[in-house]
């Protein structure tokens, strides 16, 4: 039997019924599923994204030893930016992704850093994934 992981973001909460929904459908396609979640705390410190960055390798390292442990076939997982331990994930693992915004376009609107850090290294990690879910066919075409 296939074995999903789904990784899911403490700042995933708002869409937690669409998770369950989804996961719901592919049981009862005889899929099992298990959660992975990666918890991280906000700051408002002058280092927050630094400290965001640490925190979220730390929780998807935490995650890539449970997953080898569980011997999870396929990751589900929405886009991400580059983390390295990300990364490492979605290459050890066949990955589909799902796609919900024009990420490069919130971000230039939002920091200009982060919108450089992800346009630096997002196609390295949208090129190991196997598959894509996009929510709308404008985003299909990005």
């Amino acid at each position: 039997m296939e074995k999903i992981g789904y990784l899911i973001k403490k700042d995933y909460q708002g869409v937690i019924n669409k998770i369950e929904n989804q996961i719901s459908e592919w049981e009862r396609n005889n899929l099992k599923v298990k959660k992975y979640y990666i918890n991280f705390q906000n700051s408002d410190s002058r280092f927050r994204k630094v400290k965001l960055f640490f925190q979220l390798e730390n929780g998807y390292n935490q995650q890539l030893l449970k997953l080898k442990k569980d011997n999870i076939s396929l990751i589900y997982t929405r886009y991400d930016l580059f983390i390295p331990s990300f990364y490492k994930i979605i290459k050890t693992y066949p990955t589909i992704m799902e796609i919900n915004s024009d990420d490069l376009a919130e971000l230039k609107q939002k920091s200009l850093t982060t919108y450089l850090y992800n346009k630096t290294f997002r196609n390295k990690i949208l090129q190991k994934v196997k598959g894509f879910v996009t929510v709308t066919n404008e985003l299909k075409r990005k």
